[in-house]
């Protein structure tokens, strides 16, 4: 069970969003599959409508997993809620 998942999402450019997790909610997991890590960006990605990139990994021994996430002007997102 994960208690206290801490996570923080800055924008850094027009459409563009970089999410960092503080507390890696797969860390046990991933450690020892890494694909966990990319299944999580798949989710984040078909969650958030938008093109999701992985970064830092705790897993790689950093101390946060960072995923850039850029929404375009055809993603889910933006043609459901017409924002961009």
């Amino acid at each position: 069970m994960i208690e206290n998942y801490f996570l923080e999402m800055r924008k850094i450019g027009r459409g563009k969003y970089e999410l960092l997790e503080f507390n890696c909610p797969i860390f046990k997991i991933s450690r020892h599959f890494g694909i966990a890590c990319e299944i999580e960006r798949e989710l984040f990605e078909n969650v958030l409508g938008a093109k999701v990139q992985s970064g830092d990994t705790q897993r790689d021994g950093k101390g946060i997993c960072k995923f850039q996430i850029e929404y375009t002007s055809d993603s889910k997102f933006n043609r459901k809620f017409n924002k961009y």
